[in-house]
Parts: C-alpha cells; structure tokens; sequence
C-alpha cells in the first residue's frame, strides 16, 4: 500500500512487516431489532481484493453490483486523493476555487456515498466497519479517507516485527542519521 511505501522510505526500510493470518479481521454486524432480540452476523476479511469482493459477493449476493461498484471508487478516490493533498499548498484563493471544481467523490461523506450505491444497511456495516481507524463515523467521515484504509488492506495486513514502538525508533534513527534530533518531555522556547 502507499501507506507501505511512505513507512518504508521514512524508516529507511528499517521495520520488518510479518503477515497476518489470511482472515485478519472480523465485523459482527447486528440486526438492531428493536425488541431486544438482536442477533449478530459475523463478516471475515481476508487478505487480497479479489478474495475479498467474492467473500462479500457470496454474503451479499443481491448487492454484487455494488460491491463491484464500491471498489471502483474506492480506486478512484485513493488516485485523486493525493491531488486533494497538494491542493493544500496553494494560496488560499486558489485553493479555494480549486475546491469547487474538485471531483465530488472527494467532497462526499462515506455515508453518501454508500448510500448512492445501495440500501443494504449490513452491507454498509461491513464496508465502513473499520471507520475507527481514521475516528469519524460514516455519516461525518470523508469517503476518501475510508477509500485509503480499504485500499490500504487490498494486500493483506501486516504488523511490524518488534511492534509498533519499532516504526517510531527506525524514523528517530533516520532523523538522527541526518543531524536532526529527537526531544521529549522538553521545554520549547522557540520554533524556528
């Protein structure tokens, strides 16, 4: 993923990634019957686009269009997200009438989006299950930002060898490499 790639060059390809099982994560999405008697259905992901839209496809077999739909534009708005990034860096005018010529995949929540592709609410359950990662739900979270963490999971998943606390040492050590330093917990009277 590009998340991958980003990690890898600020780390000076310092963190080994292990593979996760196969099936990496699991959605429970409940049917929210009013009358207390909830029951949950249980959603496997697993590693690999292809895999995965047939594992969708054989529990949301009415929604296939859809599904095949979502994945195209979770494409389409990780290509023209980091042109949404660079827009950042104009003048505030400019930036502001790039905005509104900006392609809306990029200006619509993940709930309309969802919403223009189908009505199946389990089926949205599952494709926004991971929404915690990025900390907005559905409703508020930008689509683009859904499209990244599903498109960063269209390989697999991975963790790092050693831990999480290894990516933070590998960037402090490519810092320092460089004649930068790495300060916690100290007092700041300046930024330059």
């Amino acid at each position: 993923s590009s998340v991958r790639k980003q990690l890898d060059y600020i780390t000076d390809g310092g963190v080994e990634w292990e593979p996760m099982d196969d099936d990496y994560d699991i959605a429970m999405i409940s049917s929210g019957e009013e009358d207390g008697n909830s029951n949950s259905e249980r959603f496997d992901f697993c590693g690999g686009w292809t895999k995965l839209k047939a594992r969708l496809k054989e529990s949301f077999p009415e929604d296939a269009e859809a599904i095949d739909k979502y994945y195209q534009l979770v494409h389409k708005a990780t290509t023209l997200f980091p042109m949404l990034l660079g827009l950042k860096f104009l003048p505030e005018p400019l930036y502001k009438l790039a905005m509104k010529v900006l392609p809306g995949i990029l200006k619509k929540t993940t709930k309309e989006v969802l919403d223009s592709i189908t009505t199946n609410q389990k089926l949205q359950g599952v494709l926004t299950y991971h929404y915690g990662d990025y900390g907005e739900p559905p409703e508020r979270g930008a689509f683009a930002m859904n499209a990244l963490i599903a498109s960063h999971y269209r390989s697999g998943s991975y963790y790092p060898k050693g831990g999480p606390l290894v990516i933070a040492e590998r960037i402090i050590q490519v810092i320092e490499k460089w004649g930068g330093k790495v300060l916690v917990r100290a007092p700041v009277s300046s930024i330059l």
